[in-house]
């Protein structure tokens, strides 16, 4: 990624001097930084706000009701996974919903390693670690907060609009992506141990 950075960097300086706009690519290296920072604390903002009220779910035990909910559906998805792995992908599950992709990460770490330690090929994912990863890539989200806060920074006079779009893209990826790793599955032979 450094390299296609550094790339682009040095593309846009030498187009700049051989166009005779210097001064463009300057004004805009020079705002591309200024917006860069106003989004990061826009987006900051908002995503510690979001994550005090997962710890506030969490502590109050809401987090772990949601977890509940999932449970059944999720062991009929999963091949034997622990009682861990289960809490901790339900936990996930419950955050991407709520679109707090930063707060469910450290779930998402906590179930991978349940699962990695029913998987006796360390040198490769299981079909339990590979559904995991697509379910936390494709998950449904309710709550878009990310993008409502990046609408509403960019001066969205309706930043939730996306409320309905966001759902149906969102679990039409889901279902893909549980179908995808189902027949691959099947296809390469993939197995939990």
């Amino acid at each position: 990624m450094k390299w296609i950075f550094c790339l682009g960097v040095i593309f846009s300086i030498v187009f700049g001097i051989i166009s005779n706009k210097m001064n463009n690519v300057s004004i805009a290296a020079i705002g591309g930084s200024k917006a860069a920072i106003n989004l990061f604390l826009s987006i900051c903002g908002a995503i510690c706000f979001w994550n005090g009220i997962m710890k506030v779910a969490q502590q109050s035990k809401i987090t772990s009701s949601i977890a509940k909910i999932f449970a059944p559906v999720l062991k009929k998805l999963f091949k034997n996974p622990s009682k861990q792995a289960i809490e901790a992908v339900s936990m996930n599950v419950s955050a991407n919903l709520l679109g707090l992709g930063n707060a469910a990460t450290p779930l998402g770490i906590n179930a991978m390693k349940n699962f990695q330690k029913s998987n006796k090929n360390i040198n490769s994912a299981s079909y339990n670690m590979i559904l995991f990863c697509v379910l936390n890539t494709s998950a449904i989200q309710i709550i878009p907060t990310t993008i409502a806060t990046l609408r509403l920074e960019h001066g969205s006079t309706n930043p939730m609009k996306i409320f309905y779009p966001t759902l149906i893209s969102s679990t039409s990826a889901l279902l893909a992506s549980i179908l995808a790793v189902k027949i691959f599955s099947k296809l390469w032979g993939v197995k939990n141990k």
